[in-house]
């Protein structure tokens, strides 16, 4: 999950070495997180098919940005609420 997040508030790559660039900030923030090294972390915890996607352009932003957003409650206009004053 580290990973994804990461990923998806990285800059869309416009290059080959502007896409390396992002995935070692990447693996360098979830190492720092996990407490192992980049090298580690690239080779045991993130998912490969996460940095092909990324690639791809296809992260969690929107994900992201949807969960950010406040809900409105929905147990106030339910019908199973429990009566005021319990």
């Amino acid at each position: 999950m580290l990973a994804a997040a990461a990923f998806a508030t990285a800059a869309e790559p416009a290059s080959e070495a502007a896409a390396k660039r992002a995935e070692a900030a990447v693996m360098r923030q979830v190492s720092e997180a996990l407490g192992n090294t980049p090298a580690v972390c690239r080779a045991s915890y993130v998912d490969p098919r996460l940095v092909e996607a990324y690639r791809s352009s296809h992260t969690i932003s929107r994900t992201l940005s949807r969960a950010a957003k406040p809900r409105a409650t929905t147990l106030a206009r339910s019908s199973n609420a429990p009566p005021s004053g319990c």
